[in-house]
């Protein structure tokens, strides 16, 4: 369904000014009702016609007489994803699984269905296997690449740097880390442990070519013209594709070879 006139549609947006973001210029979940005029000329009317889960660039220039100075008169961007309209028009079922790529609502349940069972056959895997060890050198990798993660987001969204974020939440770097390392590192390194175990024992191997793949479906995903491999790499960390690219390739061999019952 495209978006038209009249439609509140719930968005995510970016401003950027000079290739920067602006303060004040982002929002996720945003409720917007084209045709409201909330938002500067253009912002609207560009998105009439765009589809669900579709990303646009809008070129836009700020009125002259811009509450903001530093605005006023401006050429911007704003990447503006939607992630839903909400309308009174009575829907059929197919028409949302059509949205989301599914011909029928069996072919929608029989993916969620396969997902599920991938994931519940690598966590009891998971779950009966033994860690023995968590390399330094990994833990060191994952944490920055976390870091730089959490430091982007706070910057994009609060406009505040790492230590102010640091001195906000009453923490230390030290603290942070242990956090992190013990929920979220440790966990992630377990899971991807065991499924680096699945490709060794059933010499599945990696290629670079699987996980370069990984990469540009997400950069595609993302429907950005400004977003390219080298900008989810170094938002995300190159490690984090390489986990993606394994768990998934250990979930399948799982898949096709588990007996279910």
């Amino acid at each position: 369904r495209e978006a038209k006139f009249g439609d509140t549609v719930v968005i995510d947006y970016e401003g950027f000014s000079d290739g920067v973001a602006f303060d004040g210029g982002t929002a996720e979940g945003y409720d917007l009702t084209i045709g409201s005029n909330s938002f500067i000329d253009g912002f609207e009317s560009g998105l009439i016609g765009k589809k669900i889960g579709e990303t646009v660039d809008l070129n836009l220039t700020f009125p002259e007489n811009y509450d903001s100075s530093e605005l006023a008169g401006k050429a911007v961007v704003f990447t503006v994803k939607i992630n839903y309209v909400k309308t009174e028009e009575e829907r059929k079922p197919e028409d949302y699984y059509s949205e989301i790529g599914f011909k029928t609502l069996k072919a929608y349940t029989d993916d969620v269905t396969e997902r599920a069972v991938k994931n519940y056959l690598l966590d009891k895997v998971k779950t009966a296997s033994k860690i023995k060890d968590y390399p330094q050198t990994d833990i060191d990798t994952i944490y920055a690449a976390y870091k730089n993660t959490v430091e982007q987001n706070i910057k994009n969204s609060y406009g505040i740097d790492f230590a102010t974020y640091l001195s906000y939440a009453n923490t230390t770097e030290d603290a942070f880390r242990e956090d992190a390392v013990k929920n979220q590192i440790k966990p992630a390194m377990e899971a991807q442990m065991v499924a680096y175990s699945i490709l060794d024992k059933e010499k599945l191997g990696l290629k670079t070519e699987e996980v370069n793949k990984k990469i540009d479906e997400t950069v595609k995903s993302i429907n950005n013209s400004q977003i390219t491999a080298d900008t989810v790499k170094s938002y995300y960390g190159e490690y984090y594709f390489e986990y993606l690219t394994v768990s998934e390739k250990a979930a399948d061999y799982l898949y096709k070879n588990a007996k279910i019952s």
